[in-house]
């Protein structure tokens, strides 16, 4: 979580000034194509609504020419159908780190999940890593129980934090909404 898109220099929440809030994300293209983030970003908003506080902007930020060229070919295909797309395209100019309470909301409500974290890392650098992305999302409630199965393991959780999110996550499991899809890669 942070703020991108503004003039202001160091934008907090509470001076945010002419940023929006955004997120960064650092992706693999071996695991997953640009495009692919593209499709999951089209499909998680309404590209034809636009809030009235820029705060809140619906936004692709771009960072080169082929991010930048990969964004408008889905406004144009998204556009076919007579609909303008309000969401805007912009180089991203800026982006600045939100204050640490913004970051990992979902984790950071069960601290024993926090404190292996940051044991692990020693304090440095736990919130970004890619098990805490992970754990955030799981108990955000955006992850199957069935994929939490698999890679459990690999979070290096002592057995009753493990029991523990396996309970979190499979009682609760197609209570609040749908597991982010990702496109078919066939």
């Amino acid at each position: 979580m942070g703020y991108a898109g503004g003039s202001k220099a160091g934008p907090t929440y509470r001076s945010i000034g002419d940023h929006t809030e955004s997120f960064q994300l650092v992706f693999d293209p071996s695991i997953i194509s640009y495009d692919e983030l593209l499709y999951v970003f089209w499909g998680d908003h309404n590209p034809y609504s636009q809030t009235w506080s820029k705060q809140y902007h619906n936004i692709a930020f771009y960072e080169n020419d082929a991010q930048k060229k990969a964004i408008e070919g889905y406004v144009r295909r998204l556009e076919e159908g007579g609909r303008h797309v309000k969401t805007r395209v912009e180089p991203l100019s800026s982006y600045t780190l939100a204050e640490d309470y913004h970051q990992k909301h979902s984790l950071r409500r069960f601290a024993e999940f926090v404190e292996v974290l940051e044991e692990k890392s020693m304090g440095q650098g736990w919130m970004f890593s890619h098990e805490a992305t992970r754990l955030n999302g799981y108990l955000g409630n955006y992850g199957s129980c069935e994929s939490l199965e698999k890679e459990i393991r690999q979070f290096g959780l002592p057995a009753r934090l493990e029991d523990r999110l396996l309970d979190i996550v499979c009682s609760r499991e197609g209570r609040k909404g749908e597991v982010c899809r990702l496109p078919d890669r066939r």
